[in-house]
């Protein structure tokens, strides 16, 4: 559950942070479980404090969650001022990271207890949840133990859908590249029949060999299409309004 104080700066914030943080943490074998961002402004000044709650779905490799996330908001909030910072003349400013964590467990996640992580518009829940569930089903019947599947579909881009599958076990070049494609064509199928509009796909497929660190970090960039995205979109326009740096 993702949440922000004041509500009206949700937009802002879903499309900087809230996103990629998601994205990022599954590819590190993570769950975003709770996110609360209290946005403060003052003059040319937006103070951020952040609150998650992160659950470990991986037991892979050796990584300190705490000093992990702590770096990840930093390169997020270096990325907004980079981008859309310098565009409005506004700095981000984290005012305290508070990471609440939760264990790994001691064995391997179940097929059937594959973690679903949605994060959508509240339109599209339910229709996206069903493909996700129908995504997890397909995996089960094609023998791939999931740890968790991600759907993302962000606000400031709401044509593109995104599909992160974080495997259990680690397979060659050939079977991803091959499982790749078997799931964009399940999306694509899913997404003409429950949402009924063209959608952008994209799918990940990460799992236990992957040098995930820094390619998460690499990958937290925002692309310039993706800065044009938040920029022009009109919640973003009226909040930036509404601060007085448009």
């Amino acid at each position: 559950m993702a949440k922000v104080i004041p509500n009206k700066y949700h937009p802002l914030m879903q499309g900087l942070f809230i996103s990629r943080m998601s994205d990022a943490l599954d590819s590190l074998g993570m769950r975003l479980e709770d996110v609360l961002i209290h946005v403060n402004p003052t003059g040319k000044d937006i103070f951020l404090r952040f609150h998650l709650k992160v659950v470990q779905t991986s037991l892979t490799g050796s990584i300190d969650v705490e000093s992990t996330v702590k770096g990840l908001i930093e390169k997020l909030t270096m990325e907004a001022n980079e981008s859309i910072g310098r565009v409005y003349g506004v700095t981000f400013l984290i005012d305290g990271i508070d990471v609440e964590q939760d264990l790994p467990r001691k064995y391997g996640i179940p097929r059937d207890k594959s973690k679903l992580v949605l994060n959508v518009p509240p339109d599209l829940e339910e229709s996206v949840r069903r493909i996700g569930k129908g995504l997890i089903i397909s995996l089960r019947d094609w023998g791939i133990p999931v740890v968790s599947l991600a759907l993302n579909v962000d606000t400031t881009t709401p044509n593109r859908i995104g599909l992160v599958v974080k495997l259990e076990k680690p397979l060659d070049k050939a079977e991803k590249e091959s499982l790749v494609k078997a799931l964009r064509e399940k999306l694509s199928g899913y997404v003409k029949l429950l949402i009924k509009k063209p959608m952008e796909i994209s799918v990940r497929v990460l799992d236990p060999s992957d040098k995930v660190v820094a390619k998460v970090m690499k990958k937290a960039k925002l692309a310039e299409k993706e800065v044009e995205a938040i920029i022009g979109n009109e919640d973003v326009r009226a909040i930036m309004k509404a601060l007085g740096k448009l």
